[in-house]
């Protein structure tokens, strides 16, 4: 069984210094074998750039999902087709910049397959399609299939 970390947004600096500060330890103390982090407000709550990219996955983030934001540091447009561990939202438009789906491996050589749709609630920059509820992805199709998130456990940072 795998144990996956997620967390939710990292807002600025101080997120960003407590996830890369706590990360070993959670890591060690829960056997984590991939964390993923949302990091599309890592930059003061506006997008990510790509040397704070750089530092998380040195920290040992796995892959980092984005949303809206990630457009407003306007470097990372050149950057995230080069990291495919930096996601945007796979239901962005053919043509956007970056990837919306990765594959992580641990150290094991275990894979994760990592997919992060973005959800609409209001207009926004690009049209988007709604996400759907779950998505098997697969080599080269996406097919839908109704599902529940497994929740294996709940970590707190104090």
């Amino acid at each position: 069984m795998l144990t996956i970390l997620f967390l939710g947004d990292i807002v600025g600096e101080p997120g960003r210094n407590a996830v890369i500060a706590q990360l070993p330890h959670l890591k060690e103390s829960h056997a984590l074998d991939f964390i993923i982090v949302n990091g599309e407000n890592a930059a003061g709550g506006r997008g990510i750039t790509p040397k704070i990219t750089i530092d998380l996955l040195r920290a040992g983030v796995s892959v980092i999902t984005t949303g809206d934001h990630i457009w407003d540091q306007k470097e990372i447009f050149a950057f995230i087709d080069t990291e495919p561990r930096l996601l945007r939202p796979v239901n962005y438009p053919t043509g956007a910049p970056g990837n919306g789906r990765g594959t992580a491996r641990d150290e094991a050589q275990a894979a994760a397959v990592i997919a992060h749709a973005h959800a609409r609630s209001t207009p926004k920059r690009f049209i988007i399609r709604s996400p759907p509820t779950c998505a098997r992805i697969g080599t080269t199709t996406t097919s839908v299939q109704a599902c529940k998130p497994n929740i294996v456990r709940t970590l707190q940072c104090r």
